[in-house]
C-alpha cells in the first residue's frame, strides 16, 4: 500500500515538481513507511513551495519530535501556530514540551 503511494507520488513530483501537495503527500507516504528523513525532505519542499500552510510546519514538528530533535520540533510547531493559532494538535504538543521541560528543571 505505502509502496504504491510512494511510487505514485514520486512520479507525480517528477512531472509536477512545483506542486506542494504532491511533495506533502509523498512526505506522508514516506512517514507512514517509517522513512522519516525522506519525509522531512518532502515536507521541506512543500514549505519552500508554499510557506503559508500551517499543516506543513506541523507535520515537520511532529516528525522532528518523533526523531527527538526537540529544537526543530518546537521551531516548526511554533511556526505552525503563527499561521494557525487554533491548531489544537500543535498547541497540545507545545504544552506537552513545556510540561516536560518544567519536570526536567525540577529534578
Amino acid at each position: 500500500k505505502h509502496k504504491d503511494a510512494i511510487r505514485f507520488y514520486e512520479e507525480a513530483v517528477k512531472f509536477y515538481p512545483s506542486s506542494e501537495n504532491f511533495h506533502f503527500n509523498l512526505g506522508l507516504a514516506y512517514q507512514e513507511k517509517g522513512e522519516n528523513n525522506k519525509a522531512i525532505l518532502e515536507f521541506m519542499a512543500a514549505v519552500a513551495l508554499n510557506p503559508k500552510i500551517s499543516n506543513y510546519y506541523y507535520s515537520l514538528g511532529r516528525l522532528y519530535a518523533k526523531e527527538e530533535q526537540m529544537h526543530f520540533a518546537k521551531l516548526f510547531l511554533n511556526q505552525s501556530l503563527i499561521l494557525d493559532p487554533q491548531n489544537k494538535e500543535a498547541l497540545k504538543m507545545i504544552k506537552h514540551f513545556k510540561k516536560e521541560a518544567k519536570k526536567a528543571e525540577e529534578k
